[in-house]
């Protein structure tokens, strides 16, 4: 696993639009890994793919007064907000 780096506010990459996510592999288990990392190291609270140069449409997800007992960041795949 790896540390990605954040794309900061103002990078255009944050106003293209993402794709939907479409395969569930492995490659995708190692960002989303990769992406935990991150945003722990952070500090943060969330993080979506494009933040991390990923023009899919997933993200994470933590509130730390929710946290899983088993330590675990929720994920998503392919929201669509209405």
């Amino acid at each position: 696993m790896a540390l990605r780096t954040i794309v900061q506010d103002g990078d255009p990459i944050l106003k293209k639009k993402c794709r939907p996510v479409t395969r569930f592999d492995e490659k995708l288990a190692i960002l989303l890994e990769d992406m935990k990392e991150t945003l722990t190291d952070a500090g943060g609270l969330g993080l979506a793919g494009p933040q991390v140069g990923i023009m899919r449409r997933l993200f994470i997800a933590l509130d730390e007064r929710d946290l899983p007992e088993d330590g675990s960041i929720p994920e998503g795949y392919t929201p669509k907000f209405i």
